[in-house]
């Protein structure tokens, strides 16, 4: 490059890039003269793909009103380090970023970087040139918050060199100190001789002036000594590049870094704050744009890096203060008064919002309403900016029209509509023009005009304005009452004040920005089963009153005993020897339980209005209800620590009456909760919680925790992102929740492991079907409903009962366990003795102090805090661009937030387990859309209905299903029983698989269920055993087998209408003539056998007779066992159900059963089935089950299963298998057996 002698003209320039890749054809001066010519240059051919770009020429000295002032040209390098290091910490996505320097001559102090476009313009230009629509302007501003909080917050974590680097750019920091805090005092005493702020002088009270000369000493001293935060040093909108693309915002660049250095991230803040409210003193018209974008960057720039206050208004005022008389914003009068309201800023002790400070009030938003027939046409705009009333017309517009039947050949005809105003106020801007055409989204997410009210009425009490007074409940022909503009109730009274949406967002956001400070967060806890234990039940006062009574006897007998232990000789006189001879009596077993148990009393009148107590009479509620409250063991260790943590809430399915109640009892001084208190009467629903009632609209502070996820749910997912999920606290044996009477039951996780055999299974409980919507008018239901359970409670007394029956069974066992003596009969004195000792057993307790949830529950909230802090303190600026005019608020795209931090500590859980469930998932259910698997998918697991490759673990709800049988065989799979799952989830940790494996026999044949089986002999028949059955050593001869007889036999317990049913494998079929009644959300029902189904057997043959009165008797199904045609006989193949035609010795066609088979020799094959074929048939063979290939059986249960459910693989496996597989051995074998017979 040719050495420059002077580049401060566009001819030099180009003259200077002559024969190099940057050789221009032209060069446009965009700014200098001060201290530094920046010009726009056009390239010959096109560099890295660019053809423009910005040439910065420096000078060694700034030309003020002709006086030269040195400037050490060293500022170029601090310049091109700041952008190089900004640039890296920036995500390439960014909307903000800053130039990229594509070269730099230190010797002629020339820069060349990026050119931000030809049609950018700065910030401060585009807002005074007009026509910046609010949302655009929020948008800016939010971008440049987080850019400017992820400067100073990633430049605070640097290095110690970076930061001395920038520390030694002493000019900077010179500058900044004396240009702002260092002219104070000359231009508040008038030496500095300011037009402005002459004739007449500017008189500030000497009590400021000597304050506010003072606060800038102490600012400059801290200027001079910081030196460990790293910031921009000019940072105002005149530095500040924005390309639009219509009415985009494309790109934004920030210039000028020469000044960065260290010092107060507030000066920063500080001056662009400044320079917006200078625009809108000055600027009228601009005022809604300058506006928008400082409290845009006020709360993006808040929510990422603290601000403080105090520091941030006093550089504020400041700049008011010295740089407004300076710079020609406007008249006379309107600069002095921004010089005096700097003053007042710059010595305030307060620490008030710096949004007060803008003199322009937000806009109300007015949307086009979304009833009308979209997509519409701007015809006109019939309001003029100014002054409007509620009910002036504002546009007309006009739409298609289509009647409800139009005929074939019918078009469109083309109506009008107009639009009226439902404010008073001052039409400030149009985002619509006349042609435009709106569509219903483009309507609902822009605006349609703006409107500044006197008053918007934000905050209301009891239907009026609690601002202006006026009354909201009117109603006129537009339909609009203005009561909808506050709507939202924050606090936790059901009639106190509601506000407006912006509204609630000032209060959360100051809300949040105090527990931020005290390092805190906010905690909803629920009562009932969560940290308390509650009954009605009478029989825990009698328990208590009688362990009172037992203390205060057993504490005078101490005193007793301590008198007579003192005083030897007055014993023997006085004592009275049959009290101290007296044995002690018991103690209720209960009472060590019972000692921290709270009681109180609610009247009637607390129970529900007596309109709403139903129709019953409830004799027993006639005198209130004594309540008997249990808190869970470690509760006030636990609320101790989590004070310290959180804001702690109360939100509760209970009334209002009994939640406070319980709060006097665990909180009397109110320490812990205060009024934070929000039962069932003023949350809104009477099935449901939400977090949207007391944290509208920010809950990444909100943390839940609740022994019930589906109150929490609201249709919308299985479970809240805030929610840590407690284990129900069930202290008063068999009570559950006495609040929630009115709720549905919750339901296990999966079917549970199947009963011991001989023992039928318990029928299950139907799942009722929770409410879609409960009405206002249902109140009384509920209460009708929660009077009837406590009323139940209190006559039926289950506690007493359980105690009755534990005693009992405790008096059985010891009854069993005692040996008969052999001795001789005891005398009578004996006989006495024993049998008065007899009568007295110890007493069990029923109630125990064995529940340390809380520990495990503080432990997560604790690791939520951590992880919460951690990230806040590591917070950098989201990258997202939010489309303009989104109400979606930015807070969701920053990492700490507990509803990202939650659901990653509960997907840790089964991190990296591959799950396939077997007979857990009923068939006629998609799997995806059942509950067990969006709970292991949302604990982290990955779930397959078919046993692929990659599974890990197979969830068993019963044994020798066809995936737990080839999970065996592989080797490498986790076979484990579903309570594996499900404890897991309940205590948010991967249990130890050993525990739960599911173990298999050793015989390797399908395993059941480790109880002992029972076997007995019918009418001298000894019932078969799984070794009788499965014996691989048996042999079958079929040369003996009168086959018209087994025909005959078979005909009489199945019936000749079984010969044409075909097998179905739909979720609700059954084979034979019993009949079927589904039910909905149940399994698959298999195939329905006398023995089975239950049905009547009085016209089947004996040998029918006696297989199902055995098997009936030991829980046996030989459907649970999988077995070879070689290995059974035609009378056991019947016992197992399954019967299909088998060919008579001839070769006519009659019938034989055929049975589940187990292969004799190791394989994959995993179930068949087999008929017998006649002479000259072809044996198929059997299909086998690859491994990777299982179907599935989860949605099932296998076959035999006690609940008669369908095994899935064995309705696929069968049809292909009835063909048999031994054709001459089987024959001989079956023929043998049947002689035997």
């Amino acid at each position: 490059m040719a050495p420059p002698s002077d580049l401060t003209t566009a001819d030099a320039v180009l003259h200077y890039l002559s024969g190099t890749p940057f050789a221009a054809s032209s060069a446009e001066s965009l700014t200098g003269g001060t201290a530094n010519f920046v010009y726009r240059i056009h390239l010959l051919a096109p560099y890295e793909g660019h053809s423009t770009f910005v040439l910065k020429f420096g000078r060694s000295f700034l030309e003020i009103k002709g006086t030269k002032v040195p400037f050490s040209l060293e500022r170029q390098k601090f310049e091109m380090e700041a952008l190089k290091a900004v640039r890296s910490w920036l995500p390439k996505t960014n909307l903000v970023t800053v130039p990229v320097v594509h070269f730099f001559d230190s010797d002629n102090h020339v820069l060349i970087m990026d050119d931000c476009g030809e049609t950018s313009m700065t910030l401060k230009a585009l807002i005074q040139k007009g026509g910046v629509r609010r949302d655009v302007a929020d948008r800016i501003g939010r971008a440049l918050g987080w850019f400017l909080a992820l400067v100073h917050g990633v430049g605070e974590g640097q290095s110690t060199d970076f930061l001395a680097l920038f520390a030694g750019n002493h000019l900077a920091r010179s500058i900044s100190s004396w240009a702002t805090y260092g002219r104070l005092q000359e231009t508040l005493d008038g030496s500095a001789g300011l037009a402005a702020l002459r004739d007449p002088p500017l008189v500030i009270p000497q009590v400021q002036l000597q304050k506010a000369t003072a606060i800038a000493g102490v600012m400059m001293g801290k200027l001079a000594q910081a030196k460990d935060k790293f910031v921009m040093g000019d940072f105002w909108p005149g530095n500040i590049l924005i390309t639009m693309e219509g009415e985009e915002v494309s790109a934004i660049q920030v210039l000028d870094w020469e000044l960065a250095k260290t010092g107060l991230p507030e000066l920063d803040a500080g001056q662009f704050l400044a320079e917006l409210q200078l625009l809108c003193r000055f600027h009228p018209e601009s005022q809604d744009a300058a506006a928008g974008t400082a409290t845009g960057f006020l709360e993006a720039y808040q929510s990422k890096h603290e601000l403080d206050r105090r520091t941030t208004l006093i550089h504020f005022g400041v700049h008011l203060i010295t740089w407004t008389p300076r710079v020609s914003w406007g008249a006379k009068e309107p600069t002095r008064k921004a010089v005096v309201d700097g003053v007042e800023m710059f010595c305030t002790e307060e620490a008030i919002s710096m949004a007060d400070h803008f003199q322009c009030t937000c806009p109300t938003k007015l949307f086009l309403p979304e009833f009308l027939s979209y997509p519409i046409r701007i015809v006109s705009l019939d309001a003029d900016l100014g002054d409007v009333k509620r009910g002036d017309r504002l546009l007309t517009y006009s739409f298609a029209y289509l009647p409800a039947n139009p005929a074939k050949d019918a078009l469109p005809e083309t109506r009008f509509g107009t639009w009226d105003c439902t404010v008073d106020g001052e039409l400030t801007s149009w985002s619509f023009k006349p042609g435009d055409v709106v569509s219903k989204p483009k309507a609902r997410d822009r605006p349609a005009a703006l409107v500044k009210e006197a008053c918007t009425h934000g905050e209301q009490i009891a239907g009026m304005c609690a601002l202006c007074g006026k009354d909201m409940t009117n109603i006129d022909y537009l339909g609009v009452a203005d009561t909808s503009r506050a709507s939202i109730q924050m606090t936790h009274s059901k009639n106190g004040p509601t506000v407006s949406r912006e509204v609630a967002e000032r209060i959360e956001r100051e809300a949040n920005e105090a527990l931020l400070s005290a390092r805190k967060l906010k905690l909803i806890v629920d009562l009932d089963q969560t940290i308390v234990h509650a009954t009605v039940d009478p029989t825990v006062g009698e328990w208590i009153a009688e362990g009172e009574a037992w203390e205060a006897k057993h504490a005078a007998r101490e005193l007793n005993a301590a008198a007579r232990a003192a005083d030897k000789e007055r014993q023997e006189d006085d004592i009275d020897e049959s009290e101290s001879d007296e044995e002690e009596e018991e103690c209720n077993p209960n009472w060590e339980a019972l000692k921290d148990v709270k009681k109180f009393r609610l009247g009637p009148e607390l129970l529900g209005p007596p309109n709403m107590m139903g129709k019953g009479r409830h004799i027993a509620l006639d005198d209130g209800c004594m309540y008997y409250i249990k808190p869970r063991p470690g509760w006030q260790e636990f609320m101790k620590d989590m004070s310290a943590k959180y804001e702690m809430h109360i939100y509760t399915m209970g009334t209002r009456a009994y939640a406070q109640a319980v709060c006097k009892a665990l909180d009397p001084d109110g320490r812990l909760f205060g009024e934070r208190i929000l039962s069932r009467d003023e949350s809104g629903s009477l099935t449901q919680k939400s977090l949207d009632r007391l944290f509208p609209t920010d809950q990444s502070m909100v943390v839940v925790i609740d022994d019930r996820a589906d109150v929490w749910s609201g249709g919308m997912q299985y479970w809240s992102p805030n929610l840590i999920k407690v284990m129900p606290y069930d202290f008063f044996v068999g009570i559950g929740d006495i609040n929630s009477s009115f709720l549905p039951k919750i339901q296990p996780i999966a079917p549970p492991a199947p009963p011991p055999v001989g023992k039928p299974p318990r029928d299950k409980p139907p799942i009722p079907t929770p409410p879609e919507k409960v009405e206002d008018n249902s109140q009384s239901a509920v209460t009708e409903l929660r009077n009837q359970a406590l009323e139940a409670q209190m006559e039926e007394r289950p506690l007493a009962k359980k105690q009755t029956e534990l005693q009992e069974s405790s008096e059985g066992e010891e009854a069993e366990s005692t040996p008969a003596p052999e001795a001789s009969p005891p005398s009578d004195d004996e006989q006495s003795s024993t049998s008065s000792k007899s009568e007295k057993h110890p007493r069990k307790a029923l109630l125990r102090n064995d529940d340390w949830e809380l520990i495990r529950v503080g432990k997560l909230l604790d690791q939520v805090h951590s992880q919460f802090f951690a990230e806040y303190d590591a917070r950098v600026p989201s990258t997202k661009k939010r489309k303009l005019g989104s109400q979606d608020p930015e807070r969701h795209n920053v990492p700490y937030d507990v509803k990202r931090i939650i659901p990653a500590i509960r997907s840790s859980v089964f991190q990296g387990c591959n799950i396939c469930f077997s007979s857990v998932i009923p068939l006629d259910q998609q799997p995806e859309a059942t509950e067990v698997w969006r709970l292991a998918n949302m604990f982290g697991a990955r779930c397959s209905a078919t046993l692929t490759p990659d599974i890990t673990h197979v969830v068993a709800a019963k044994r020798g299903t066809a995936k737990v049988d080839e999970a065996r065989r592989r080797g490498n799979v986790k076979v484990v029983w579903v309570a594996w799952f499900g404890d897991s989830i309940a205590l948010w940790q991967r249990m130890n698989e050993a525990r739960y494996l599911l173990d298999a026999e050793e015989s390797g044949a399908e395993a059941a269920p480790p109880e002992d089986r029972e076997t007995e002999a019918l009418e001298g028949d000894a019932v078969d055993t799984d070794d009788d059955m499965v014996g691989g050593d048996s042999k079958l001869h079929l040369e003996d087998v009168n086959w018209d007889e087994l025909d005959a036999e078979i005909d009489a317990e199945l019936g000749d209408e079984d010969e044409d049913e075909e097998w179905s494998d739909e979720a609700d079929s059954e084979i034979g003539s019993a009949p079927s009644s589904p039910a909905r959300g149940q399994k698959r029902s298999r195939s329905v056998t006398p023995s089975d189904a239950g049905s009547d057997v009085s016209g089947a043959s004996p040998l029918a007779k006696r297989k199902k009165l055995a098997a009936d008797r030991t829980g046996y199904s030989p459907l649970k066992e999988g077995v070879t045609a070689g290995d059974l006989t035609i009378a056991e193949a019947k016992a197992a159900g399954r019967s299909t035609p088998l060919p008579k010795a001839n070769g006519s066609g009659s019938k034989a059963s055929t049975s589940r088979s187990r292969a004799s020799t190791p394989g994959p094959t995993s179930r068949s089935r087999a008929s017998t074929p006649g002479p000259g048939a072809r044996a198929s063979t059997p299909k086998v089950s690859t491994p990777g290939s299982v179907q599935d059986d989860t949605e099932g249960s296998t076959m035999g299963s006690e609940d008669g459910v369908v095994d899935d693989d064995f309705l696929h496996s069968f049809e292909g298998e009835l063909e048999g597989e031994l054709e001459g051995e089987l024959e001989g074998e079956l023929g043998d057996e049947a002689g035997q017979k």
